[in-house]
């Protein structure tokens, strides 16, 4: 009972220090968007500050397949062993590009570029990151498995395991309901502050 106890108070303590790092990798990847997009500003397509000025809606087709990508790339690496760097890597590219979204809002409008930002982005990115770093977090585990025991015996074992394809699975439902909300709702909100702040 006591030994059941042990691995039961490991298992959260690893969730938990799983989860900083994917936090912590999500934060350096939003602040080195934040100087992407302050210093190359020009390096920005057009099409994307269309949809900053609500001249455009964005593309449900580019957005959800974008982050469907980044989905891919996190389950796939838990079955490699270099997993235990692209999946970090995949959860700061999420951070860089809500980063420069949130960043250009603000240099287009000012301070108030706040406000838009937030009906646009927040909502939407707070989904979205959040089906990425729970599904991180089971991935991690496998990648370290893969990483200790060989591509082989992990694989086997990864191969039966239900729970982590169901949770892709969800995750990937996650983001299809944002990119739902982030094309086709949030722009009329957006648009409303937009016209509010101008």
């Amino acid at each position: 009972m006591a030994y059941r106890k042990k691995k039961r108070d490991e298992q959260h303590f690893h969730v938990a220090g799983e989860l900083l790092f994917l936090c912590g990798a999500f934060l350096i990847g939003a602040l080195i968007g934040s100087i992407f997009a302050s210093i190359f500003e020009s390096a920005l397509p057009s099409a994307f500050y269309s949809i900053i000025d609500g001249s455009s809606s964005p593309s449900f087709k580019a957005f959800f397949l974008t982050n469907a990508f980044l989905l891919l790339v996190i389950f796939i690496s838990a079955f490699v062993r270099y997993g235990l760097a692209a999946i970090p890597l995949t959860i700061a590219t999420k951070g860089f590009s809500v980063s420069v979204a949130v960043t250009s809002y603000i240099k287009f409008y000012g301070i108030k570029g706040y406000l838009p930002a937030l009906f646009s982005l927040f909502f939407t990115s707070f989904i979205v990151v959040l089906a990425l770093i729970l599904l991180s977090c089971q991935a991690l585990e496998y990648s370290k498995a893969v990483s200790r025991k060989g591509s082989g015996a992990a694989f086997g074992r990864l191969r039966f395991d239900r729970g982590y394809f169901f949770s892709a699975v969800v995750s990937l439902l996650l983001i299809f309901i944002a990119e739902l909300l982030y094309c086709y709702l949030m722009p009329i909100f957006t648009l409303m502050t937009i016209s509010f702040i101008q």
